[in-house]
């Protein structure tokens, strides 16, 4: 027979609910609820931020972006690239990769209510894997396959500052160069809206098509002004960002290798910081529950000093006395541990039913409160609970073997 689990259940079943010790076991369990609770929601607000902002990220850019020094430093594709001079160096090195499109970016303007918005008109190839965006970003136009000549996508923002309907044509104007006095004028059809949240892109950028730009500023066939590069493995972009940056070609024609994570380097600094913060708010969890376990227990022990005092002199050693207690503090984990995990269960499941947290979306790049559920993180973390628990309270149940049998039994 397991004779300390025997005795700890003879003790629970003799509750006192108005012993000191019964009122802090209560206020223990509760503070492992909250440590829990609290450690996974910061978990799964965290890493559901993080994920929310990089798939994003990724969704509104090119993993890497091969254009010229100049081209990368102002943001508009001043001079063009040829494609296939450019493809067949790379090819010739090993350096090609599988999916890639082609893209520039010139500043337009678009006539508003009051006066003149500046803006960048992106225009991609055939190539470019529209869906992604269409399915994150389009509120409507939705199912687009690709972006045709004289089509284009604009912001919700900017259609709503202009009084822009769907499939209503709008006129765009383009310098071809400085010295030109006329611009160029040109008609597009407005085929969807998008909301990516981050609002320097969606004040500032309107997508179309790359023949446009072709025809606007006389560009030859194979003229590009970004090679753009899709990575699989996102863990790979700087490793293969630092390699394209070595190649004799790119460094021969003054041009650059530029990933997303350079290109962002503050916004993905910033959701990096989320990992140290969760580590605090576990490690600082984990100490208040513990705090509260071990002065419970505590209590219990100097509450039942002269049953250990009987039990050390019937022969009973100090490991035998430690069980008992250690049984009553894996049931307070455990109960503390359930009740903290349903909690979060039900925050979780009216969070993605309802959307009932809101964020501002100018400071968070989201606009509702993101939770993501890795059940094998959940599990991790209970157990990394469990275990720490488990060994800090055996070792502080030393003060057990302090107790004297002979002064406990004829103390009153």
């Amino acid at each position: 027979m397991n004779l300390p689990y025997y005795i700890y259940k003879k003790l629970s079943r003799n509750k006192n609910k108005f012993s000191i010790s019964s009122r802090i076991i209560k206020i223990s369990t509760i503070s492992v609820s909250i440590g829990i609770l609290v450690t996974l929601i910061s978990f799964s607000i965290g890493k559901g931020l993080q994920i929310e902002i990089k798939n994003k990220m990724f969704s509104i850019q090119s993993d890497i972006v091969i254009s010229s020094y100049e081209n990368i430093e102002t943001g508009i594709s001043l001079n063009p690239i040829n494609k296939s001079n450019l493809l067949n160096s790379l090819i010739n090195e090993g350096l090609v990769y599988s999916n890639i499109y082609y893209s520039a970016d010139k500043p337009a303007l678009l006539l508003s209510k009051e006066d003149f918005e500046s803006l960048i008109f992106r225009g991609f190839d055939n190539n470019y894997d529209i869906k992604k965006f269409n399915e994150l970003f389009i509120k409507n136009g939705k199912n687009l396959n690709q972006i045709k000549k004289n089509e284009i996508l604009i912001s919700s923002l900017l259609a709503q500052r202009n009084d822009i309907d769907l499939n209503q044509k709008i006129r765009i104007f383009f310098n071809k160069d400085f010295s030109q006095k006329i611009p160029n004028v040109r008609s597009f059809k407005v085929i969807g809206f998008f909301e990516t949240e981050f609002l320097e892109f969606d004040n500032n950028v309107i997508l179309g098509s790359i023949e446009d730009i072709k025809d606007i500023y006389s560009w030859e066939n194979n003229d590009i002004g970004n090679l753009n590069i899709i990575i699989k493995n996102k863990d790979d972009i700087i490793a293969y960002e630092k390699t394209l940056n070595s190649s004799s070609y790119l460094n021969e024609n003054d041009l650059r290798a530029s990933s997303v994570f350079s290109k962002n380097e503050n916004i993905f600094n910033w959701i990096s910081i989320f990992d140290f913060n969760i580590i605090i708010i576990v490690s600082v969890m984990i100490l208040v529950a513990l705090v509260n376990i071990i002065i419970a227990l505590m209590v219990l022990i100097f509450e039942r000093n002269k049953m250990i005092g009987i039990l050390k002199s019937m022969g009973a050693n100090n490991n035998l006395i430690r069980k008992i207690f250690l049984y009553k503090g894996a049931d307070i984990i455990i109960k503390g541990l359930l009740y903290g995990n349903i909690i979060f269960f039900i925050i979780v499941f009216i969070q993605k039913s309802f959307n009932v947290i809101k964020l501002n979306s100018e400071d968070y790049y989201v606009d509702i409160l993101p939770f993501y559920i890795d059940y094998k993180y959940i599990v991790g973390l209970n157990t990394l609970f469990i275990f720490i628990s488990i060994f800090v309270l055996w070792s502080t149940f030393s003060i057990i073997s302090k107790i004297s049998p002979s002064k406990v039994i004829n103390s009153k």
